[in-house]
């Protein structure tokens, strides 16, 4: 099997993206490592299938400042939303963070309690946001006006930032512009009902991104 650069792979259930013939990208782990399709040697990996070009998918990142609150709500969220409606082989959904204190941890267990009294799991791990990002995902959707601002900071030349939106916008079913006065609060340094907040509004606000998704693509089931 030969890998093809930009196309990403599944190891171990984790997507990984071909950087070249000897490196791959994990966007999850912020890591590269060899490319054992072109090493030479055994897998280092269980099993290496070769997944969908990133074309072929709709790519939805969330974005808050460490992942372990918004951003992976918003991601269980999301998950559930289109798993509801039978769309996942055309998503690829995932969540990070613009800062890198908690690389690696699970959620906050206020957003787990929260998501799980909803029907949802949160299991994902804390990363941060990285400049490949901008190539992986086509909707980088950032909480609140400093996770906009952050993410574009990254960006740096604005060539990606038309994939950039503040969360909310998508308040508005039919959004004309990225950027919202409406954020995700941030419910870290609060209590229980922060996070509940946090629920209500990501609920109501994935619905109309996913019409609006679903309109971009041409999608009518």
């Amino acid at each position: 099997m030969e890998s093809v650069n930009g196309l990403y792979y599944k190891i171990r259930g984790l997507p990984w993206v071909c950087l070249s013939d000897t490196e791959i990208f994990s966007p999850k782990k912020s890591k590269t490592t060899r490319n054992p399709l072109q090493s030479g040697i055994a897998p280092i990996f269980d099993s290496v299938d070769l997944c969908q070009n990133l074309g072929s998918m709709v790519n939805v990142l969330f974005v808050c400042l460490g992942n372990i609150c918004r951003s992976p709500m918003a991601e269980g969220v999301f998950l559930e939303m289109v798993a509801k409606r039978g769309w996942q082989d055309r998503f690829h959904i995932d969540s990070a963070g613009t800062a890198r204190y908690h690389i690696g941890e699970l959620p906050d267990p206020r957003a787990r309690e929260t998501m799980k009294r909803h029907g949802v799991n949160l299991t994902s791990r804390s990363r941060q946001f990285v400049p490949a990002d901008f190539e992986q995902f086509d909707y980088i959707l950032g909480m609140d006006e400093s996770n906009y601002a952050n993410i574009l900071n990254v960006e740096g030349g604005g060539q990606h930032a038309d994939k950039v939106w503040m969360m909310r916008a998508f308040d508005d079913p039919m959004p004309t512009q990225h950027k919202s006065d409406k954020v995700v609060p941030d419910p870290y340094y609060g209590g229980d009902d922060g996070f509940e907040k946090a629920y209500q509004l990501l609920v109501n606000t994935h619905n109309h991104l996913l019409d609006y998704i679903a309109r971009q693509e041409g999608w009518q089931d």
